[in-house]
């Protein structure tokens, strides 16, 4: 099973560090004059948080891969397929955070290359 994000293939091995993390049920609690709960309960529809991320020992990806994630980031919001194991989810970058943040795994003296690797943090929501 692969993972990409849109067209971007991304790797295998790229964590979704918040999968279990989130509840579509959510409460709104407050307290009556009568010194009663009122409680209310709803389902959200979307919004889930989706954090991938890689580290210094699994999920490099290549400078090239980090400047097409930076292009899509860098265009107007759009909904974008995330494909992870198998399960398909209509997201878009989490503008109200940093949408991506990725760093060199070693760091080169020199132009950057296209193969040089890197650790990512991408930043999605479902909508």
């Amino acid at each position: 099973m692969t993972i990409t994000l849109g067209a971007i293939t991304l790797p295998d091995d790229l964590a979704w560090e918040d999968e279990f993390e989130w509840t579509p049920v959510e409460d709104a609690i407050d307290t009556a004059l009568s010194g009663s709960l009122v409680i209310q309960s709803g389902a959200r529809v979307k919004g889930r948080p989706i954090t991938l991320s890689g580290s210094e020992n699994q999920a490099w990806i290549t400078r090239s891969v980090v400047e097409a994630i930076k292009s899509l980031a860098d265009a107007p919001p759009s909904s974008l397929t995330f494909s992870y194991h198998g399960r398909e989810f209509p997201v878009r970058f989490r503008y109200g955070e940093k949408p991506y943040s990725a760093k060199p795994v070693s760091f080169y003296s020199g132009t950057p290359l296209a193969d040089d690797f890197y650790t990512i943090t991408v930043r999605l929501m479902e909508v």
